[in-house]
């Protein structure tokens, strides 16, 4: 036959991140965020609109029974937004870029903000969710991360639970639930720890920030830290927060 009629597939992996370098964020459009640090109670305000605003989304991804908190996973974004504020001196025109931004609550309270924020995220599914919602999610792993988001580095990058997340051939060797002090990390375990943070310099410029948050500890040292290229600003190895600036 001559004729030919062809279907385009609905795709099933998200497209890369574009390879040209993304326009630079303009500096009034993050100004909100700016101001809202500055007063706790605006900001409070400003995250209950937001809270009610998907919490239909969030009650169909959730089970009630669950006990997850929008709301209080909103508050702990607020925390980690005035920590970047506080050693950046403004967030007005930075890039962001979440790690592991599951469903992508905080994505979408970002872009509800005037912060253009993007995700790298490994569940094909929630990154079809996030995308539904209007929110940029790339679809991608931390220790592989995509060449094209590499080559643009990000000023701000950050992450909530995601660091003490381990692939399976770690599992065997360190469950999650409550990581071995540092000097007795399994060496699988470390040296994935390791990885993690070599590709997070790489997608952190230097002289930019990065902001962490786990509930199991972290799976490398504080000297690893440094010798991926990062300074330790705030919290440590024995906390459950690490404030990092990458090295110029």
């Amino acid at each position: 036959s001559k004729i030919l009629v062809l279907r385009r597939r609905e795709d099933t992996v998200p497209p890369p991140a574009p390879t040209a370098e993304p326009a630079p964020v303009p500096a009034e459009a993050v100004d909100e965020i700016d101001r809202l640090l500055t007063d706790p109670r605006l900001l409070t305000a400003r995250l209950l609109e937001i809270d009610r605003k998907y919490s239909s989304y969030i009650s169909d991804i959730f089970d009630p029974g669950a006990g997850y908190s929008s709301f209080e996973a909103l508050e702990e974004l607020g925390m980690v937004l005035a920590l970047m504020r506080h050693y950046t001196g403004s967030l007005a025109g930075k890039r962001m870029l979440e790690i592991g931004p599951g469903f992508g609550l905080s994505l979408l309270a970002l872009k509800e903000l005037g912060v253009e924020a993007e995700g790298l995220e490994l569940s094909q599914e929630a990154v079809a969710l996030v995308r539904e919602q209007g929110a940029l999610v790339t679809h991608g792993d931390l220790i592989s991360p995509p060449e094209a988001m590499v080559a643009y580095p990000y000023d701000v990058t950050f992450s909530f639970s995601v660091l003490d997340v381990l692939d399976q051939p770690v599992l065997d060797v360190a469950p999650l639930g409550a990581l071995p002090p540092a000097g007795d990390l399994p060496l699988a375990l470390r040296q994935q720890g390791q990885q993690m943070l070599r590709q997070l310099a790489r997608l952190t410029k230097p002289g930019g920030i990065s902001v962490h948050r786990v509930s199991a500890g972290w799976p490398f040292a504080e000297e690893d830290v440094t010798n991926a290229g990062f300074d330790i600003l705030e919290g440590g190895i024995s906390s459950t927060i690490l404030v990092l600036r990458r090295r110029e």
